[in-house]
């Protein structure tokens, strides 16, 4: 491999890096700003009909999977209560 077809290489790796970066800033505001009755129909969607990470919502512009770790990873850190046997 010649060191031009290798910087060439290099750039689209860039580019793909940027596109991808861009396309998730774009999928993350648009699911952060849906409404209240949207998110409900597509978590009772996910509920009651056969979806894979795969199924697409064209409404929406977006998966399943790509819904469900944006729900994942938004949500906010719940602390867990654990009770100590024996200490006071």
């Amino acid at each position: 491999m010649s060191i031009a077809h290798s910087k060439s290489l290099h750039s689209l790796d860039n580019e793909v890096m940027r596109l991808t970066w861009s396309k998730y800033l774009i999928l993350s505001k648009v699911i952060d700003e849906l409404k209240v009755k949207d998110r409900r129909l597509i978590f009772n969607i996910m509920r009651t009909c056969e979806v894979t990470d795969a199924t697409f919502f064209p409404s929406y512009g977006f998966t399943a999977g790509e819904f469900s770790i944006w729900h994942i990873l938004s949500e906010p850190r719940r602390g867990t209560k654990r009770s100590f046997k024996g200490t006071s």
